[in-house]
């Protein structure tokens, strides 16, 4: 898009530097870029870092589960470890010594249930950090591309007029293209050569008399300094 009305000689000012809440209208920019592939890629974006959420909160509720089966078979493997106990306090007196094989074997497979529940909790643990770096990843690219979107709409930096319009609705542009030639009018610098013949007859302002100067585009055209 490009601002109504704007064409060379328009008055154009920058937009404040302040915004005083959200009714506050909008100062309309010189050009707006096209913003449709960037719409796309951060409603892509969005929508990874929805999907990344979802991911950790199941990933988290597995980590819990986990803890709370850890617990149970942490306390089941203790009651296996006491009846150990138990029986070989009666081997062989009261009991065969079979039976204190038979509890070996159950506190063992007790042992491997526990230390398998716990590298499954560890790395679930490992996969909720590695989402948690996704999702600051995720984040990042989204602010990225909210500035991104935010700068296809491009404002004047200073109070100006328009000297030079170089693009028109539809031209495409990249990074470097100039759109507008602008002119601050409450300043203009102008280089003069002078003879040296001449040293000596022109002092500043600040020294006395201002020297008058007149300027022209072309030694045929009006005075416009």
């Amino acid at each position: 898009e490009v601002a109504e009305g704007l064409e060379v000689g328009s008055f154009v000012r920058p937009p404040p530097t302040t915004v005083n809440g959200p009714n506050v209208p909008r100062l309309a920019p010189l050009v707006r870029i096209d913003r449709l592939d960037l719409d796309d890629g951060l409603a892509t974006l969005r929508a990874q870092r929805a999907q990344t959420v979802a991911e950790r909160v199941r990933t988290e509720a597995d980590v819990v589960n986990l803890e709370t089966q850890l617990e149970v078979s942490g306390r089941r493997l203790a009651t296996a470890k006491t009846e150990l106990r138990r029986i070989l306090s009666l081997v062989p007196d009261t009991l065969p010594e079979s039976e204190a094989d038979r509890q070996r074997l159950a506190v063992f497979a007790l042992e491997q249930i526990d230390a398998e529940l716990r590298s499954r909790r560890d790395q679930t643990r490992a996969s909720l950090a590695v989402l948690d770096a996704q999702l600051e990843v995720l984040d990042a690219r989204i602010n990225k591309a909210l500035r991104d979107i935010e700068r296809t709409y491009v404002y004047t930096p200073y109070a100006a007029r328009v000297a030079a319009k170089h693009v028109e609705l539809g031209a495409l542009v990249a990074p470097g293209t100039p759109l507008f030639d602008l002119v601050d009018p409450d300043t203009v610098e102008v280089a003069i050569a002078l003879p040296a013949s001449r040293y000596g007859q022109v002092v500043a302002e600040d020294e006395g008399e201002p020297s008058e100067v007149a300027l022209r585009f072309h030694e045929d055209e009006q005075i416009v300094w």
